[in-house]
């Protein structure tokens, strides 16, 4: 029985139903923060609605970057749901600029990525430039070492149970 679900696993491993998913950047581009709605006149820091669509359904790593004015941060909505926020950076102590990745669950198709600056040394009043990508995750390192290290014990486990299987049959 065991010989058995070894066999499976290593049958669905190799027709991919476990196979990793490498990594790669299925959507990006850059943008401005000055989309004005259109109820309300002026800037409001919010972009445009951005398209894009992935390819399965999954975990995808959502990063956004500002570009150019420490001290902004935005908010990243993916279908209109927020899915986090990037760091703040004290203006005026670093020159580095505010960057952040997000985990969300996407299903296969068309979806909407859109950011508002949050903050910073204009708040949202001027053209905030960012640059956002979309990319498919892989599992860690110790992630395959633990689900290998379960294959090897149930691959001597089974080698055990044959052992006394055959002491018993002579």
């Amino acid at each position: 029985m065991l010989k058995r679900a070894l066999l499976a696993g290593v049958v669905l491993a190799a027709t991919g139903v476990v196979a990793p998913v490498w990594a790669g950047v299925v959507a990006s581009g850059s943008t401005s923060a000055t989309h004005s709605p259109s109820s309300a006149p002026g800037p409001s820091g919010y972009t445009p609605l951005i398209d894009f669509s992935v390819p399965s359904s999954g975990a995808y790593a959502v990063t956004v970057a500002d570009c150019c004015v420490v001290g902004d941060y935005y908010d990243v909505l993916v279908d209109g749901v927020l899915i986090g926020t990037t760091p703040t950076v004290t203006n005026g102590v670093s020159t580095q600029l505010s960057v952040g990745t997000f985990i969300d669950m996407l299903a296969a198709g068309g979806h909407q990525i859109q950011m508002h600056d949050e903050g910073g040394p204009f708040n949202g009043q001027y053209p905030a430039g960012l640059s956002w990508s979309v990319a498919t995750t892989v599992p860690e390192l110790s992630t395959w070492a633990m689900m290998g290290l379960g294959f090897a014990g149930l691959a001597f486990a089974g080698y055990r149970s044959s052992r006394k299987g055959a002491a018993f049959a002579t």
